[in-house]
């Protein structure tokens, strides 16, 4: 049952003291922000719009929100699959036709399913893509410097590994293929089709995909723990999946047009059946864990959604967040932008929707269910975030309608509220997802951007349970660094330097250079770009001008070193009072390797193969190659100590 809103936002005066407030009351707590511009839409009309705070603090430049430029993030995501509509209309685009068709030569996906991947599957997150991780070289200070979207995708194009249209994993990359195709179809530039096609018909004439000039007249300055940052370009240099300009006064024009069936100042920017598309859930979980629709997500809190439909998209770039959602059966529409990283839009959502769509649903308190323990062991297992590798949850049935999580966020007990439907005592939701045969293979929960996914990989049958190296094997297996042999570990066959390296690289989880390899002895050695890639970072070197050695064991100091050196930035911020140079080794240790064996003993990046003596001396075995079982131990602690910050 939809609930009525009891507190009427057309009372324009009230809304306005509501949300300064709001404001108010926030900037005394953790969330408080520099500067901010909120507007409220009903129908056609703009019922509230007003800054607050500062565009830039040192020059006491008050945020306006018909002027002050906000740079928006992922809320461009919206824009861009509006403008994907707009081609559909056109029929210039298929929504369920293989995008290899509007691809360029020379750039295929690679995926291995029978089922292609679509712009449905672009526009819902659900590829199948394996992550791309963006880096800090993607921002960067040349505002002159410009990558194009088709230089970017034919570097950046990742695997399918998972079936399209299976899982939901959000998908930057996949809003970047979209502004790709939408040039390729149009045969212009995307920021010139989106100035043309959506900003100037909506009359946003502050908003801009590039950072001209004008833009930077009136940008915001973004803060990061208080300081100011220097303006930085991203890349691609005209991003469809995060890079727009724009002030929250013509945002409105956007949500306007969204709520009046695609009209704006009775021009039509989209069909109404466009509009019916992109504000339909096509994915979701469970009916009450909706995913995504055609450039919208489910919200953040989806427990203060209270009865209505909302669909949201929320952005982030370095030093700004934005939030934008609608209630379309209420035509109603909300944004809010600033200049820090803080969760100031969440607090924002959920006070709004509680004072004016607040729940007066009696069913709303949820009946717990009593399905037998034993009905709910196939809900159990291990399962591994689609996004996040490494971020790993345990499942165990541990009563009637009752299921104990455990993850990165601690031990969480969930009851039971409906079908493959659980609650915390937070009211969080966590929803399965059942296949065809009834088997469960995913489930959301806690993270509003991914599915994760159950792993059946059994253990490797070399690794008797009873081992000190198991837990650490186990784990690097679940977290996909292991590859291989699937039956056989050798754990105590020495680690080749070729093997350590990939390792590294899997965890760093960065993009492998596609630069001709350095050394010949890696010429169609099967870690060729891997290495490659580590030699770029800095992390490892070749034992001669030309050689590397491969497949040459790796000594337990050189693997201290590459560790080292590829998490230099995780070491940097550990706890002061970690002193590696209070450390005492005993057994040798070449000069070169001192210091970084030294940090390995002190952060504890090793097995059990590594204790202290009774005087208090600890014996790396330094000179010794390191074991796979040994390797496994020192990745394993690396991922948990200086990733995941497990102590």
């Amino acid at each position: 049952m939809k609930t009525e809103p009891t507190n009427q936002l057309t009372d324009t005066k009230a809304l306005e003291r509501f949300a300064d407030e709001f404001m108010a009351e926030q900037q005394t707590t953790d969330l408080a922000v520099p500067g901010a511009a909120i507007v409220v839409v009903k129908g056609d009309k703009v019922l509230l719009e007003k800054g607050y705070g500062y565009a830039d603090k040192e020059r006491q430049i008050a945020v306006d929100p018909g002027k002050t430029v906000f740079r928006i993030g992922s809320v461009t995501k919206t824009f861009t699959a509006a403008a994907v509509m707009q081609l559909v209309e056109k029929g210039k685009i298929d929504l369920h036709t293989d995008i290899n068709k509007y691809l360029e030569e020379g750039i295929r996906i690679r995926n291995p399913f029978d089922q292609p991947v679509t712009m449905h599957h672009l526009l819902t997150h659900t590829t199948g893509f394996d992550v791309t991780i963006e880096t800090m070289d993607d921002y960067h200070n040349d505002l002159t410097k410009f990558v194009s979207l088709s230089d970017y995708v034919k570097q950046r194009m990742p695997d399918v590994v998972r079936k399209p249209g299976e899982s939901y994993m959000y998908d930057n990359f996949a809003f970047v293929l979209q502004g790709y195709i939408i040039e390729r179809v149009t045969g212009v530039p995307f920021h010139q089709y989106m100035k043309q096609n959506l900003f100037q018909p909506l009359d946003m004439m502050n908003t801009d995909l590039l950072l001209t000039d004008e833009v930077l007249g009136h940008l915001a300055k973004a803060y990061m723990d208080g300081q100011a940052l220097d303006p930085y370009a991203i890349t691609p240099t005209e991003s469809p999946d995060g890079g727009m300009n724009a002030t929250a006064g013509d945002i409105s024009k956007f949500m306007i047009a969204q709520l009046q069936d695609g009209v704006y100042q009775n021009r039509r920017i989209w069909s109404e059946e466009s509009i019916r598309q992109m504000q339909h859930y096509h994915v979701a979980i469970h009916p009450r864990v909706e995913d995504a629709t055609y450039g919208y997500e489910g919200s953040f809190e989806p427990e203060h959604n209270n009865g209505q439909k909302v669909i949201t998209k929320g952005g982030d770039l370095i030093g700004f967040s934005s939030y934008m959602w609608l209630i379309p059966e209420q035509k109603v529409g909300v944004f809010i932008t600033y200049n820090n990283s803080s969760d100031l839009r969440s607090a924002w959502f959920n006070a709004f929707m509680d004072r004016y769509f607040p729940s007066t649903d009696p069913s709303a308190e949820p009946v717990p269910l009593n399905t037998p323990q034993e009905q709910l062991r196939r809900l159990e297992g291990e399962y591994s975030d689609a996004r996040i590798r490494v971020a790993l949850t345990t499942i165990t049935a541990v009563g009637d309608g009752e299921l104990l999580v455990e993850s990165l966020m601690g031990k969480q007990k969930v009851i039971q509220i409906g079908p493959l439907l659980f609650e915390d005592e937070n009211g969080k939701l966590l929803a399965f997802k059942e296949n065809d045969d009834g088997s469960i293979t995913y489930f959301k929960y806690m993270n509003p951007v991914s599915y994760s996914q159950k792993i059946t990989t059994p253990m490797y049958e070399d690794v008797p349970a009873t081992s000190g190296y198991a837990p650490y094997i186990r784990h690097l297996q679940l977290i996909g660094v292991l590859k291989g042999n699937d039956e056989k570990f050798e754990p105590t066959r020495a680690m080749t330097r070729a093997e350590a390296t990939a390792m590294i690289i899997r965890i760093l989880g960065v993009q492998l250079s596609q630069e001709p390899v350095k050394f010949e002895d890696t010429a169609g050695n099967w870690a060729a770009a891997q290495i490659q890639t580590a030699v770029q970072l800095g992390i490892v070197k070749g034992k001669s001008d030309s050689a590397f050695g491969p497949e040459d064991p790796v000594t337990r100091q050189e693997a201290a070193l590459m560790i080292a050196r590829g998490f230099k930035e995780q070491i940097a911020n550990y706890p002061a009072e970690l002193r590696p140079d209070d450390i005492g080794l005993s057994g040798p240790t070449d000069e070169w390797a001192l210091a970084e064996v030294k940090t390995m003993v002190a952060l504890g990046l090793h097995g059990p193969e590594v204790a202290p003596s009774e005087a208090g001396t600890v014996d790396y075995h330094s000179r010794r190659e390191l074991t796979r079982e040994e390797a496994a131990a020192l990745f394993s602690t690396t991922v948990n100590r200086l990733i995941l910050q497990i102590q």
